[in-house]
């Protein structure tokens, strides 16, 4: 036993030794390292856009090395992002879905912390602002407002597409129009002297030529007018009053789109906007003979709107005024300024209906300005309030009894040219945005307005310049 036991002795000796020769350390308690994540592991960003990730450690010795390591996981496999500790890059990544985690390695020891999964959904470039069509030197450029960010794109059509679009812009139009049923459209209209270009919404690839969209070319002069039915069944263009009409989106399986029919036969002159109900009947407004048409689903004819409202107000058939700008409201509806001869007045139409329009109505106008110089006009769509804007002024106008006020004006020399309610984000009708321009520079300001519609003082403008002589702004929604 005693010769046993001294066997042992030497034997433990002997692996000390080792030990302390190849620099093995001998057991002890590991400090303890957690990785204390961010709550919101989902995260949407767009390309292009700064990906920045802070995760929140505890347990670090400040006597000790430590190596970072932030992998992003594909099918099977695995690539470094980042060495770093705090995750700091562009997002360069194709469109779609990615899962990163974070890893922190105790360099003596080996030993690793190992984070939770991030879920990294990637969208395109342009997923969501504003198109300001503008022309720089005579020729157009479609720029774009990220709002997730507010970065500014000037010229990405040209970046892009590695090619030159010398004409001069008329207006550049957003025909992004999501439907839970019959797929979106991811369209988006550069309208030029000389015709139409289209482009891919979520690349901005071009997807058709120089008026491919026509049968016969068609040129612009001023800016036209496009909309789809409540259904993206049909697409309409509006262009110098003349109405127009392609087939549109068929259960989802369209990839390319019909084109853009002759000219709608009859004697009419339409106000360039798009009325569609909440299923498949388009209407337009006929500035000409001062009333409604319509137009079914696939159907390439115009009829004579018929219905009435509940209360007597109007007909649709006759109006009897001149319109000068619409919007979409409140439910859906809509709400249009409109003038006769020697007065203006708000309408408020009730399109959707299904059958008599239910309390539609309209309100003369009381302390109007400048009716006769308007350059734009918005809606609120969480209340039947709209917005009209002349060479430099901003107007509210109060649909339920027609009283106007201005609210805002810029300084003399700047001549506005767009105006838009923002209806999308937490801001949605509670930011105005003006286009302005001031000789041969442009510039978008998003003013703040509180509940009552008003200026919002306690919030100053948001201002995005560097653009040419601008020409409209254009919402592109997400799709």
């Amino acid at each position: 036993m005693k010769r046993h036991i001294t066997l042992f002795f030497l034997l433990f000796v002997a692996l000390i030794f080792s030990c302390n020769k190849e620099n093995i350390q001998p057991y002890k308690d590991i400090d303890q390292v957690n990785i204390v994540s961010p709550q919101d592991t989902t995260i949407t960003l767009a390309q292009l856009q700064q990906l920045t990730v802070s995760p929140v450690l505890s347990g670090i010795d400040t006597k000790k090395d430590y190596a970072y390591e932030w992998r992003l996981y594909e099918d099977k496999s695995y690539r470094i992002l980042s060495d770093k500790q705090q995750l700091d890059m562009l997002v360069e990544l194709p469109v779609g879905k990615y899962t990163i985690q974070f890893q922190v390695m105790d360099k003596t020891t080996a030993i690793k912390a190992i984070g939770q999964l991030y879920t990294l959904n990637v969208t395109g470039a342009f997923p969501e602002g504003w198109l300001v069509g503008n022309n720089n030197n005579g020729k157009g450029q479609m720029s774009f407002i990220r709002t997730s960010d507010r970065k500014v794109f000037l010229n990405p059509l040209e970046d892009i597409n590695q090619a030159s679009y010398p004409e001069k812009l008329v207006a550049s139009i957003s025909g992004v129009k999501p439907t839970p049923f019959y797929g979106s459209f991811k369209q988006l209209f550069y309208f030029t002297e000389n015709g139409l270009r289209v482009f891919d919404a979520e690349t901005m690839l071009q997807t058709s030529e120089l008026n491919e969209y026509f049968y016969k070319p068609i040129t612009f002069k001023q800016q036209p007018a496009y909309g789809t039915n409540a259904l993206n069944i049909d697409q309409f263009l509006i262009n110098k009053g003349d109405l127009y009409a392609a087939d549109g989106l068929n259960f989802g399986t369209n990839s390319s789109f019909g084109t853009f029919s002759d000219r709608f036969e009859g004697d009419y002159s339409m106000f360039p906007f798009v009325f569609n109900d909440a299923s498949l009947t388009t209407y337009f407004y006929d500035n000409k003979n001062k009333r409604f048409m319509s137009c079914t689903y696939q159907g390439r004819e115009l009829t004579i709107a018929s219905r009435a409202t509940s209360n007597g107000q109007y007909n649709l058939n006759s109006i009897g005024k001149t319109m000068l700008g619409s919007d979409a409201t409140l439910s859906g509806n809509y709400l249009s300024l409109m003038k006769d001869d020697t007065k203006s007045y708000i309408y408020a139409f009730r399109l959707r209906a299904a059958s008599a329009i239910a309390t539609g109505y309209y309100s003369e106008l009381s302390g109007a300005q400048e009716i006769d110089q308007i350059t734009g006009f918005a809606a609120a769509s969480d209340i039947e309030r709209a917005y009209y804007s002349s060479k430099n002024k901003i107007y509210k106008v109060s649909a339920a009894n027609g009283s106007v006020a201005q609210i805002y004006s810029f300084p003399t020399g700047s001549e506005i040219v767009d105006l838009k309610m923002l209806k999308a984000g937490t801001d949605a009708n509670r930011q105005l945005v003006i286009a302005i321009n001031k000789g041969s520079v442009g510039e978008i300001h998003c003013i703040y307005i509180n509940e009552f519609g008003d200026l919002d003082t306690g919030k100053p403008p948001i201002v995005y310049s560097g653009f040419g002589v601008i020409t409209n702004i254009s919402y592109r929604v997400a799709s």
